[in-house]
């Protein structure tokens, strides 16, 4: 086993990163769900497709609207989108040809619906169960898109709330790291709560909400000395010491911006090497011949 105080002081400024990305995804989740985003995305998606008139009347058909308390899902199958939308603008069934279908399609006055859905259906060459599997297709190629979309957005919001937190907190690596070295019982009760952050795993997604998956390690972390929202610090400082603040903040801030699963497999690999005394990924020597 390696017993190092370095080892130490890495296993406690993970732990704190760990706590720190936990709260910006709290953060992140309650502003998602108090102003939709989710829904929102893909109302945009839709509407890329279908046009604001088009995504109105998909929205309308029953199959959608029983999808959300409110009419606006923040997901939908693709299967019930393509029924959907075949409900919404033609009147396709089961025994339903061709030509009824393109006359159906083609009396629609929004031109971008129009376009949208005559292409796949020129595309199912009269079969309409390829052209609801056209549908299906479109969308979830659309939604692929608009995934990457929302996960940009999360990425630019979460380095926001992590900045906020880094500064707002007065997160500074460099000082935090400082106080674990020099505080032998700070930095053993960090390694010890490290060690019980690791086997409750935190960032477990079963878990309701981000702020429970919080709750789990603030109720221990609240009664050890961080020096984190202490100001103290800055009494006295120096330009130098403001330069290295400013730099401190920004590396926390991009500590935190690689998310909690990131901190918390990191975690976990410092305990199994801490453990063993090598890393258990290096493959083990060959005996001398």
């Amino acid at each position: 086993m390696l017993n190092s105080p370095l080892i130490d002081v890495v296993l406690g400024m993970c732990f704190v990163f760990l706590f720190m990305s936990l709260i910006s995804t709290a953060l992140n989740e309650t502003l998602a769900s108090l102003f939709s985003w989710r829904a929102a995305n893909l109302k945009t998606a839709l509407t890329n497709m279908l046009s604001e008139e088009g995504v109105e009347k998909l929205y309308a058909q029953p199959l959608i609207a029983n999808l959300s308390i409110n009419g606006k899902p923040s997901y939908i199958p693709s299967k019930t989108f393509a029924k959907a939308a075949a409900m919404a603008f033609t009147s396709i069934s089961v025994n339903t040809d061709l030509k009824t279908l393109q006359g159906d399609i083609q009396k629609i006055p929004n031109q971008k619906a129009q376009a949208f859905l005559l292409q796949h259906l020129n595309a199912a060459e009269g079969n309409t169960e390829k052209f609801q599997k056209n549908l299906e297709d479109a969308f979830n190629d659309s939604m692929d898109r608009a995934s990457g979309w929302y996960k940009r957005t999360i990425q630019y919001w979460t380095l926001g709330f992590a900045v906020f937190i880094a500064m707002f907190l007065n997160v500074d690596s460099f000082h935090l790291a400082q106080k674990l070295y020099s505080n032998a019982g700070l930095r053993s009760s960090m390694s010890a709560l490290a060690v019980a952050a690791s086997e409750k795993n935190p960032t477990d997604s079963t878990q309701p909400t981000g702020a429970a998956r919080l709750d789990k390690l603030s109720n221990e972390a609240e009664n050890l000395q961080l020096p984190i929202g202490d100001w103290s610090d800055w009494n006295g400082l120096t330009a130098y010491g403001y330069i290295s603040k400013f730099f401190g903040w920004l590396i926390t801030a991009l500590a935190i911006s690689l998310g909690a699963p990131f901190w918390f497999d990191t975690l976990n690999r410092i305990i199994q090497i801490r453990g063993s005394g090598k890393n258990p990924s290096e493959p083990d020597a060959k005996p001398a011949k």
